[in-house]
């Protein structure tokens, strides 16, 4: 496990291939073997990964690309004449999600059906392209769906979006099976031992996304959890990322804290091997952890900051 401070590389903008860094050389380093790296589309890693691991296959994450997608065409829908976009967005999204899907061993199937969109929204279900012909879904005659109007504002911003270059050259890089929702969920399960709203010492840091990486891997695998009678249980949440539109939601099993055991008879441990906590500490401390963020700036005085505080407000 590594964690990165932001004044090691600069900026936030680089942690995270920092991150990705030490974690490739300490895979490799352990003679593991990299096929494939599944991350959304930062360019630095991009540049990263064609530069020096050309033979690894670089995929990218749907959901983070689908997010981007969402965002221009629900920021364009707010124009005037626009408005239908709206409606058009989450169906986007899940079919980009399907271009992958339906493509698991054809990568070469993907952009093909993506570019489809722009037929499919003015009820047009043939395509000129060889490998994806016609639409896959069968007979939509009598359905009331808003079709967009060809050549209309609408429709132009919707190809726009969808055929817009970057996203051309990155589609066929959706990754067909994998995604990155094990990692985010383990970011959002950092978030509540180590809040952003409190500051914690490199060390104090270190060891509770330690806890944090125990308390996941414990618990990752958890089953849905069934009523009495065996059915699923579900619940129904409104999610703010999705405009409050109402969603399902498995109820899983309640986690286990097993992990906690093995941490105490670590401690009692410790305990009757070092006779202080001093000769606990220096038997067992890492590397020197880096500077502060705040290192090397001058501590102004109270008095200095007093005379330079402005208000724009009466008091």
């Amino acid at each position: 496990m590594y964690t990165t401070q932001v004044n090691e590389v600069g900026n936030s903008v680089r942690m995270e291939l920092e991150g990705l860094k030490r974690g490739l050389e300490f895979l490799l380093r352990n003679n593991s073997t990299i096929a494939q790296i599944v991350t959304d589309r930062h360019t630095s890693i991009r540049a990263f990964l064609k530069r020096e691991h050309p033979a690894v296959l670089h995929l990218f994450d749907c959901w983070h690309v689908a997010k981007g997608i969402k965002k221009k065409l629900l920021a364009a829908s707010k124009c005037r004449g626009l408005e239908e976009l709206a409606k058009w967005s989450q169906a986007t999204v899940n079919h980009l999600y399907w271009c992958a899907m339906s493509s698991d061993g054809h990568p070469e199937q993907i952009l093909p059906k993506w570019t489809s969109l722009g037929n499919h929204v003015i009820n047009v279900h043939e395509h000129e392209s060889r490998i994806f012909p016609h639409c896959a879904h069968g007979d939509l005659s009598g359905d009331e769906r808003l079709w967009l109007n060809e050549g209309s504002d609408a429709h132009r911003k919707l190809r726009e979006v969808v055929c817009a270059p970057s996203l051309v050259k990155d589609v066929p890089q959706l990754s067909t099976k994998k995604q990155t929702y094990s990692c985010e969920a383990f970011h959002s399960l950092i978030n509540q031992f180590a809040p952003k709203t409190y500051h914690y010492s490199h060390g104090g840091m270190q060891a509770r996304v330690a806890i944090a990486s125990m308390h996941y891997n414990e618990n990752n695998g958890r089953t849905q959890a069934t009523t009495a009678t065996g059915k699923q249980r579900f619940a129904i949440r409104f999610r703010k990322s999705q405009s409050g539109e109402a969603s399902l939601t498995a109820i899983k099993e309640p986690p286990t804290y097993g992990y906690i055991r093995s941490l105490l008879e670590c401690t009692l441990h410790m305990c009757t091997e070092y006779k202080t906590y001093k000769e606990a500490f220096e038997a067992t401390k890492g590397p020197a952890p880096p500077p502060p963020t705040t290192a090397g700036r001058d501590r102004p005085s109270l008095d200095v900051l007093c005379a330079m505080q402005r208000t724009r407000f009466n008091k």
